[in-house]
């Protein structure tokens, strides 16, 4: 008979893992328990490394962004924690509205499965309600998503959601049989909303899974019970007049244009925030914004509405890059501030127009990425401004991958004009180097493209060839005012992948975790000493943390650091490293800008502080 075990998701723990990891992990031990679902375990991934070698629980899953995050980095320290199954926990609602978007997004996570193979960890999938809602003929989509699964992938149903979304999770559970190799159990209060309407979310998650079974047995000893607290639904609050969510006056008002698979990562986060009030949401596709309206318990306007609202004070642009200077002179022009998505522009004109418009009217650009705020990089640019590394010298900084193809079902556009390795994923290393060095004085580069046609790897398109209509790697030598150089690899060419960022001064090294994610954990590292790991001290929420410190910002009349002229300089950079590769000659930068102050430590998104 299969042994049937019992698992606690650890993100039931969180608050106590924040603050005494290694006690917490001995906790759940003692109470007899000998399976653990880890939390964050890319952010902690040392403490939990040394914990799990001092009591006997084994960490038989972990959840992880897999589709839309960095898998390898993910499925690499699974490996190393001894992690057997790495679960994407959500892949989003929009991308589960037809069989054929289904299919595509199974065979994102099929194409992660391969990765995983080689390390040995197994790839899952955890369910909200969104999966089970809509009816295919009789059948959910998790069932047809689970059908288009490889053999080895494997589902985690979580039952309180699949209850939400109007199926049984006792007759669903029999329908998907062997795929199911974990159970989440937790507590909560089970609203059947109608499709699209913000369901009551659980406070904590008290179950894991267990792998080889469909029930579990106790634990060993003790009698400890870990129960959830039922949290009020955002649906549940007040409705203003007008629909969507309640309006305070000393909150700063929010409006999305663009709903598009970034909205939804940004509206997670920005409808948490006390101190937001995010009103509406549009889109020239209006069904697409009305379902994201829907989601997330908005109201859905027009464009000219929603830049007529008098609720709203900030406007996000979350449009294609080739709308975002069009898009937010539009948001100027109506009086409201900018937060646009990466790049601020596609030229440098565009970006300086932006800022000049927004100048006169006496108002506000910023722009993404704001990952840099996150505490990881808070922690790496605190620690390089009380000269823990000596005087800063040099850097080295490095995205490498084989390319999206391998993941993604619609790959062309990353290898078309405005994107490529270096557009696409430079910004977020440049921003973090002009963080803690300052700004760029001069570049010099060198392109090169590997195959000038490649192949979708995964999806309805597999097999589909298309061109490369940029270079696919670029190396660039960036030379920065202070004196301090560094080295730049933006690479789709590489089998080898890596998400590096390493800063090297007069008297030690330090590494910094991965400049794309807000959590990790660093290594400081003396010319002649043991080197020592450097938790993120801060906040490590994701997308949207920008939009509330320029709220917060507007509101104590303080520049906000994830200004327009750091989006602008960065622009600028990353123009001059593929202008510099083209002339074969170093290029002087004009622009400048200051590194933007580090946050406090207490700095903290979900206090209500307006």
């Amino acid at each position: 008979m299969t042994e049937r075990l019992y698992s606690v998701q650890l993100y039931t723990l969180r608050k106590a893992i924040e603050t005494d990891l290694p006690g917490t992990l001995a906790r759940v031990a003692a109470m007899g328990f000998e399976n653990v679902e880890l939390w964050r375990f890319e952010q902690y991934r040392d403490a939990y490394r040394r914990a799990l070698a001092e009591t006997p629980l084994r960490p038989l899953s972990a959840h992880a962004s897999l589709v839309d995050g960095n898998a390898s980095a993910a499925v690499r320290m699974a490996a190393e924690l001894g992690i057997g199954t790495l679960i994407e926990p959500r892949i989003i609602a929009q991308r589960w509205t037809t069989r054929a978007d289904i299919e595509a997004a199974a065979a994102s996570l099929n194409g992660v499965a391969r990765l995983a193979r080689d390390a040995g960890v197994t790839i899952g999938y955890h369910n909200h309600d969104h999966e089970v809602r809509q009816d295919f003929g009789g059948r959910t989509g998790l069932e047809i998503f689970a059908e288009a699964l490889d053999e080895d992938v494997v589902l985690e149903l979580d039952t309180f959601w699949a209850e939400v979304g109007g199926a049984s999770a006792v007759e669903l559970t029999s329908r998907l049989g062997a795929r199911v190799r974990f159970l989440h159990l937790k507590d909560g209060p089970v609203h059947h909303n109608p499709p699209g309407a913000a369901a009551g979310r659980p406070g904590c998650d008290a179950g894991g899974g267990h792998p080889e079974g469909r029930t579990g047995r106790g634990p060993r000893r003790g009698t400890g019970r870990l129960r959830g607290r039922p949290v009020r639904s955002r649906a549940a609050e007040p409705a203003s007049p007008g629909g969507g969510r309640p309006v305070n006056s000393k909150r700063v008002g929010v409006g999305v244009i663009g709903a598009g698979v970034i909205s939804s990562h940004y509206l997670e986060n920005l409808t948490r925030f006390p101190d937001l009030n995010v009103v509406a949401i549009a889109d020239l596709d209006q069904e697409r914004a009305r379902a994201r309206a829907r989601e997330f318990g908005l109201r859905h306007l027009l464009v000219h509405e929603l830049l007529a609202h008098d609720d709203i004070e900030i406007v996000l642009n979350l449009t294609v890059p080739a709308a975002h200077y069009d898009v937010s002179a539009r948001i100027l022009a109506t009086g409201k501030h900018v937060w646009s998505e990466k790049p601020l522009a596609t030229s440098r004109r565009d970006a300086r127009l932006l800022l000049d418009k927004a100048g006169r009217r006496g108002l506000r650009v910023a722009c993404a990425p704001d990952t840099f705020l996150g505490g990881a990089l808070q922690t790496a640019q605190r620690a390089v401004l009380a000269g823990r590394i000596g005087e800063p010298k040099s850097a080295l900084a490095i995205m490498q991958s084989p390319g999206p193809e391998g993941t993604h079902p619609n790959p062309a556009f990353y290898y078309d004009q405005g994107a490529g390795p270096l557009l696409d994923m430079g910004p977020y290393h440049v921003t973090a180097l002009v963080q803690t060095l300052g700004a760029v004085r001069r570049v010099s580069s060198v392109s090169s493209t590997a195959r000038a046609v490649r192949r979708v790897l995964v999806g309805a398109g597999a097999g589909t060839e298309f061109d490369v209509r940029v270079p696919s790697q670029h190396m660039a030598l960036l030379e920065f005012a202070s004196g301090a150089r560094a080295a730049l690899v933006t690479s789709f060419d590489s089998g080898i992948r890596r998400d590096l960022l390493e800063l090297h001064g007069t008297e030690a090294s330090l590494e910094v975790p991965d400049p794309n994610r807000f959590a990790g954990t660093g290594r400081f590292v003396p010319l002649h000493a043991e080197p020592e790991d450097v938790p993120a001290v801060g906040s490590t929420w994701g997308r949207g943390v920008g939009v509330l410190e320029l709220a917060r910002s507007i509101r104590d009349d303080v520049p906000e650091r994830a200004s327009g002229a750091l989006a602008c300089h960065v622009l600028d950079v990353l123009l001059a490293i593929e202008e510099a590769a083209r002339a074969g000659t170093p290029l002087t930068l004009e622009s400048t800008v200051a590194s933007p102050a580090p946050l406090d430590e207490n700095w903290d998104p979900t206090a209500a502080t307006l």
